[in-house]
């Protein structure tokens, strides 16, 4: 076999091998358009499913009553209105332009959930 001949087939290899890595990405790009495709119309069926056979039912009514009860009213969310700041030093600096002191908080959890 001479030289040219097996370069032009090893050409020939490379193209080969070029087309089968595209057609196994293009297979793989297809499936998970199709997973997302499938998965989108699953929740968004779900989701209006739920909207309308749950519409005016005893139970949702009933949890949304007890969820509403237990959330905080506008005197409990006072803890919202803090000048809160991300760091001691912006709080020292706002501190300073209010002619205030700087109360220094610590906690670690999720104070946002008002609970310790």
């Amino acid at each position: 076999m001479s030289r040219q001949s097996r370069v032009g087939q090893a050409e020939r290899l490379s193209r080969q091998l070029c087309i089968l890595r595209l057609r196994r990405h293009y297979n793989n790009d297809m499936r998970i358009l199709a997973g997302t495709a499938l998965s989108s119309v699953l929740i968004l069926g779900s989701a209006l499913a739920a909207e309308v056979w749950l519409k005016g039912d005893a139970l949702v009514s009933s949890v949304e009553k007890k969820v509403q009860a237990f959330e905080p009213t506008r005197e409990e969310r006072r803890f919202d209105q803090i000048g809160w700041a991300p760091g001691i030093l912006a709080a020292e600096a706002r501190a300073r332009e209010m002619g205030r002191p700087v109360f220094l908080f610590t906690y670690d959890g999720k104070i946002e959930t008002g609970r310790c």
